[in-house]
């Protein structure tokens, strides 16, 4: 969309205003005060309109922000993007060092004249009051000209209406000389202005009738034609990737911040990207979504890296083409690991160790032989477990690999071994203790025993509800001790006790 001053001559008064930078701190209080007002602004026939050097997408990041983070939110009347900096050039607003805009506003009639001009220091602002108030006076100067003269001294507002109070005089005459009042004298040191250093002769015009006729300047030249964007050609594939994404439920700039790449890419890319994820595994747009929302690199690989995992999880994984979609949903990395260097070299160990069925383990493919398999191994045979009946406890077991040492190993095991002293062939027999949740499962039902004084198997312990456990577990509360071959038997029973 463009803007061309052109289009309100002959129709509206336009003020047109600079500002430095987005998201600045003077910046959204002025913006957001021309827009609280722009409905008084509307009635008296003027457009407003700023102008920034930040691009679109910036402008359109700051609307989006919250005003009470900094941000603007919806605003009544456009922003001017001057990427190239040529509108604040052409208007004397730019400081070229530091390539930004003063604070420049400025007041054109409705033929397109300039009639007003202010411009600050970055750190001043503007006041609405002041320019509402030199808006009425213009107006009100064009719309009764030659008849009075006017100076638009107070602005007073109150809750229906407002009132501009102009102080009239009538028309100037010739006054006499006796009628001149004797100058004040003035201090006899004068100050010393820099800026006022050289001679100035003011001419001044004849009262030789009895009025005063004040020849106007000539028309100043039409300032330039403003666009609202820059030439879109550059920026158009940008634009048509931020639309393409917006389309199909991804915000491009939540996007931009987990994987900043995707800015880089090009809107045909990621259609194409898109399209072979829905063709070839079947996913939706919501599945499309969550992969990039749990994996954003997806949206940059190649077609080719895609089409190398597809091919291995269908010929080497051994994965069904009607589960390729659950795979995926389950695990969206698999897409962005590369086969020969991650997929491929896990695949083998895992096989190496005994785990054949590969495809109900899928999510570990993904995952690094050295930095998360090996240092679980190790902490295995750390506290007591041989290698080989190491071994069996992943191959019985396989979502151990993905199980944290740290957070979820060694306070389980320290429990397992200081509070309900256990033996470490349980652990082997099942080591599916390691799954429950060591608040709300483990230590509960432990204590739950304890105060029964009965001792239960692992499996029965945990594996069942909590209907069936408190069942069992009151079934159990005045029983013998059970057999050894019980599966309520423990370890520490006397074998011998019938």
């Amino acid at each position: 969309m463009y803007v061309k001053l052109s289009y309100y001559i002959g129709k509206k008064y336009v003020i047109l205003f600079f500002y430095p930078l987005d998201f600045t701190f003077v910046c959204p209080t002025e913006i957001t005060a021309f827009n609280n007002r722009s409905a008084e602004f509307e009635k008296l026939n003027t457009e407003l309109l700023g102008v920034f050097i930040d691009s679109v997408f910036s402008h359109l990041a700051w609307i989006q922000t919250d005003r009470k983070s900094g941000g603007l939110g919806d605003l009544k009347y456009p922003l001017v993007s001057d990427v190239t900096k040529s509108i604040s050039k052409s208007y004397g607003v730019l400081i070229p060092d530091l390539g930004i805009s003063l604070r420049g506003l400025f007041v054109s009639d409705k033929e397109g004249i300039i009639l007003h001009s202010t411009v600050n220091n970055l750190a001043i602002g503007w006041s609405v009051d002041e320019t509402m108030r030199t808006l009425l006076a213009l107006q009100y100067v064009q719309e009764n000209s030659g008849e009075k003269l006017f100076s638009p001294s107070k602005h007073v507002e109150t809750p229906n209406t407002m009132q501009y109070t102009l102080h009239l005089s009538p028309a100037i005459t010739t006054p006499t000389t006796n009628s001149l009042p004797r100058p004040n004298k003035f201090p006899s040191n004068t100050p010393n202005f820099p800026s006022l250093s050289c001679r100035r002769n003011l001419h001044f015009p004849s009262l030789s009738s009895t009025k005063t006729f004040i020849s106007l300047p000539p028309k100043p030249p039409k300032p330039p034609e403003i666009p609202l964007s820059p030439p879109p050609n550059p920026l158009s594939s940008f634009q048509e990737e931020i639309l393409y994404l917006d389309s199909i439920g991804i915000d491009f700039f939540s996007l931009l911040s987990a994987h900043p790449p995707i800015i880089s890419a090009s809107a045909t890319d990621l259609k194409s990207v898109v399209e072979f994820l829905q063709s070839t595994a079947g996913l939706t747009t919501a599945d499309v979504c969550r992969v990039v929302g749990m994996c954003p690199e997806v949206l940059t690989s190649k077609i080719s890296a895609l089409v190398a995992v597809f091919t291995f999880l269908l010929r080497e994984a051994g994965i069904e083409g009607s589960d390729l979609r659950r795979v995926i949903h389950r695990r969206p990395r698999l897409l962005a690991c590369s086969v020969e260097t991650r997929l491929r070299p896990t695949l083998y160990f895992l096989q190496s160790i005994g785990i054949t069925s590969i495809k109900q383990y899928t999510s570990l493919l993904s995952c690094s032989v050295e930095q998360k398999f090996v240092p679980r191994i190790e902490y295995f045979q750390k506290i007591g477990f041989s290698q080989r009946d190491t071994m069996a406890i992943f191959r019985r077991f396989p979502p151990l690999f993905c199980y944290s040492i740290k957070d979820n190993f060694e306070p389980k095991f320290d429990y397992f071994v200081m509070e309900m002293r256990r033996e470490l062939k349980e652990l082997k027999e099942f080591p599916q203790y390691f799954s429950y949740s060591l608040e709300n499962r483990i230590k509960p039902r432990h204590r739950r025993c304890v105060e029964k004084g009965v001792s239960l198997a692992l499996p029965v312990m945990f594996k069942t509800s909590e209907e069936r456990f408190e069942g069992r577990l009151e079934m159990f509360f005045n029983s013998s001790i059970p057999v050894r071959t019980s599966p309520l038997w423990c370890a520490t029973y006397d074998e011998n006790v019938l």
